[in-house]
């Protein structure tokens, strides 16, 4: 328990000074002082410090693309005409170009893969497979979610011996952005977002433990590599940041909290 506290007091201690460098230069990245930390509390909180941001900018634009389709199919047939002739509909063929989405008119398939992805889940990824920015391919690519790619065209560096090759970033944020989209639209995780789309629909909240049963195919190891994922989110409280970024964006419920609304007092104790 001590740990997690003296963890979250250097976290707290550092982001401020994180991210008033972060706010000077324009732009967060991993530093030379960050790397020189050895790994230990102090690299991890400062690690967290940067990335959070990052994260929550994403999903917050993320957010912002869900919003403009809600407007647009709320209005869309009581102005049909004047909605195909304006910039919001060319906001929504341009989203559907983005996110692959194979049916222009069809709202839910919008709603399925324009979401936010639990920050819980995309902080212990980027720690598990970057070595909490350890790792040469993060130091060098900007690449903390362990992405490859098979494609030329994509930039990327040959991995000696493989076909895959290791994807490069020119930013953290891009890595961020890639990661994002990646669980919002491979095939691969389409389990992933009818779950999370299910639990939103409802006004329940998703978190990073919940998803981590439908992405067992982010690794060839899967069941184990899901077992790491969430040793790394237990042991660092990162699920708290889930409802955090929920209470300040959008207000959805827990299990626990819906439970509450819909049993009479007598049956909560059992349901819970």
């Amino acid at each position: 328990m001590w740990r997690h506290v003296r963890f979250l007091t250097q976290l707290c201690r550092l982001s401020s000074a994180a991210l008033l460098g972060a706010l000077l230069a324009g732009e967060v990245e991993f530093s030379d002082d960050f790397h020189a930390l050895p790994l230990g509390e102090a690299r991890k909180a400062e690690f967290v410090a940067l990335l959070l941001p990052l994260l929550e900018k994403e999903n917050r634009a993320i957010l912002a693309d869900r919003q403009l389709v809600l407007d647009f199919f709320d209005n869309f047939l009581w102005n049909l005409h004047s909605k195909l002739q304006g910039a919001e509909f060319q906001k929504i063929v341009a989203l559907a170009r983005a996110y692959k989405i194979s049916c222009l008119f069809c709202r839910d398939e919008y709603l399925l893969r324009i979401d936010i992805v639990p920050i819980s889940l995309a902080l212990a990824q980027a720690a598990l497979e970057s070595g909490w920015g350890s790792s040469p391919y993060s130091r060098k690519y900007n690449n903390l979610f362990g992405e490859y790619t098979t494609l030329v065209s994509v930039p990327s560096r040959k991995i000696a011996g493989s076909r895959k090759r290791i994807r490069v970033f020119e930013s953290i944020q891009d890595a961020v952005r890639a990661y994002m989209w990646n669980l919002n639209t491979h095939y691969a995780y389409s389990e992933f977002r009818k779950e999370r789309l299910l639990a939103h629909s409802k006004g329940e909240g998703y978190t990073g433990i919940e998803a981590l049963e439908f992405l067992l195919a982010y690794s060839e190891v899967r069941e184990q590599y899901a077992r790491r994922v969430a040793g790394l989110m237990a042991r660092n409280l990162f699920e708290r940041l889930d409802w955090e970024f929920y209470r300040e964006n959008q207000h959805p419920m827990s299990r626990q909290q819906r439970l509450s609304q819909i049993l009479p007092v007598s049956f909560r104790a059992f349901a819970e």
